[in-house]
């Protein structure tokens, strides 16, 4: 009797024990191995604005990236990686939160997908919930603090001073732009200053001192940087255009649009045309036109200078082999191909861009099926051990069952809705007033030609292979 009372007693205290204490068991079990890197990956998730499949990597020789080109040979390289919407804010959105455009009911730059799906949980945000420190620099959802979400970050992401978008570094191109309606002066700056004299140089030194500081926290971290660049006006420090021999580069050889083109294919506001020293319509003269792709070919180099900064710093740090590096564009964009300068379509050329995926220990590799920028959130995910969420939309990179990718575009009146198969790309343009009507379609065949030069939607021999992709679209 005396023996079975203490051990009575004791089997209550360890039930109590257990009932109140053993979730704080594990949530000091998790912080344990939240705090070594060895077991947990951290995550560094490079955005680069405007940035299409114009890389050395991608069979570009022309285009001047080796630390990107570097990484790509160590890692994962994507060859047809598909947009959500060839928009910023759109496109960002639906990565950022692994749901396509129609579930975040975001298609343009001014909806904040909070004010949609308020309850959301951002790649970054669900990493911080996992233990990670999650920290982002730079234009990750859009180009300003407005766009921002303070619940994906352990701190409010860092954004350069002014209108980093637009910022130039000639004191004459400033005050240019400073008297303009819309904050712009020439589409071209070549300024003989440090890459600091620009935003993204200026992201690269904060990042770099974070790194510093994760190193010593020695906590997993989730760590974003949105590069402003090659988006225009095409400013980069002079020594990134002296790269190029400017007779070199290539001109576009398709120029027209495709034939039996819908009227709503593209825009009709020109972007590059609101620049101050743009007089001309689109299609651009050759001398023109150069002097475009030779900026955006500088601003490209530039940013790869700045990745391969935060490559050797993680490398100097021990942290490179334990961190999962992407590389990826929110988008692609028309270098004079169609006689347009822009993106803001469902053609191959807007909604195609590039993705590196680097995974330390793991076999470089070549993937050359259809993925989509959604798939990038449940990836890492799994990558990092923990479970994807249902809401998420997207398919882990590596294992992919789905072999479509779908976009879409906003109109005036009407949205274009696309989907890319292996063969065929398809798009149908509905009303929005009225969602169930398609007033003009598009078919173009890819077993033939990657430059979608003729729209065959109404060519009879592909009536069964358009049956289909409507069926997927539906």
């Amino acid at each position: 009797m005396n023996l079975k009372l203490p051990f009575s007693i004791m089997q209550i205290h360890i039930g109590t024990a257990f009932k109140y204490f053993l979730p704080m068991f594990f949530l000091l079990f998790n912080a344990c191995i939240n705090n070594t890197n060895e077991k947990v990956p951290n995550i560094l998730f490079i955005a680069v604005d405007d940035l299409r499949p114009e890389l050395g990597i991608y069979g570009n020789d022309y285009v001047i990236t080796p630390h990107i080109d570097q990484l790509a040979k160590r890692g994962a390289i994507f060859d047809r990686a598909y947009c959500s919407v060839s928009w910023c804010a759109p496109s960002r959105t639906a990565l950022m939160t692994g749901m396509r455009p129609q579930s975040t009911g975001v298609m343009d730059l001014s909806t904040h997908f909070r004010s949609k799906i308020p309850d959301a949980v951002t790649m970054p945000q669900f990493f911080k919930q996992k233990g990670y420190t999650s920290l982002g620099f730079g234009k990750l959802y859009h180009n300003d603090i407005k766009m921002q979400d303070d619940q994906s970050w352990s701190q409010p992401c860092w954004i350069p001073e002014g209108t980093p978008i637009l910022a130039y570094a000639s004191e004459e191109n400033k005050q240019i732009a400073e008297g303009s309606t819309y904050h712009k002066a020439t589409v071209t700056e070549a300024a003989n200053v440090p890459d600091n004299a620009y935003p993204d140089g200026q992201i690269t030194n904060n990042v770099i001192n974070a790194l510093h500081e994760l190193k010593s926290a020695k906590k997993p971290f989730f760590l974003g940087v949105g590069y402003y660049k090659p988006h225009l006006p095409f400013t980069a420090p002079k020594k990134y255009w002296d790269l190029y021999n400017r007779e070199d580069i290539p001109l576009s050889a398709v120029t027209e649009l495709p034939e039996n083109a819908s009227p709503y294919i593209f825009r009709s506001w020109s972007e590059t045309g609101s620049y101050t020293d743009i007089t001309q319509p689109e299609p651009y003269s050759d001398t023109l036109s150069l002097r475009l792709k030779h900026g955006y070919f500088a601003c490209v180099s530039y940013i790869d200078a700045q990745i391969g900064r935060l490559l050797d710093e993680l490398k100097t740090l021990d942290l490179d082999d334990n961190t999962i590096v992407v590389i990826w564009g929110d988008h692609g964009w028309k270098l004079g191909e169609y006689g347009r300068w822009s993106k803001h379509s469902n053609m191959e050329i807007d909604t195609r861009v590039p993705l590196i995926v680097y995974v330390p220990g793991k076999e470089p590799r070549a993937i050359s099926g259809i993925v989509e920028t959604i798939d990038i959130y449940p990836t890492l995910v799994e990558m990092a051990g923990f479970n994807v969420s249902e809401e998420l939309e997207g398919e882990n990179l590596f294992y992919k069952k789905r072999d479509f990718a779908l976009s879409a575009i906003p109109r005036d009146s009407v949205t274009g809705y696309s989907v890319r198969t292996n063969e065929f790309r398809y798009t149908e343009w509905r009303m929005n007033s009225e969602p169930q009507v398609v007033i003009s379609s598009e078919l173009y065949n890819h077993r033939e030609n990657d430059q979608e030069l003729e729209n065959i939607v109404a060519k009879p021999q592909y009536s069964k292979q358009l049956e289909s992709l409507k069926q997927i679209l539906k």
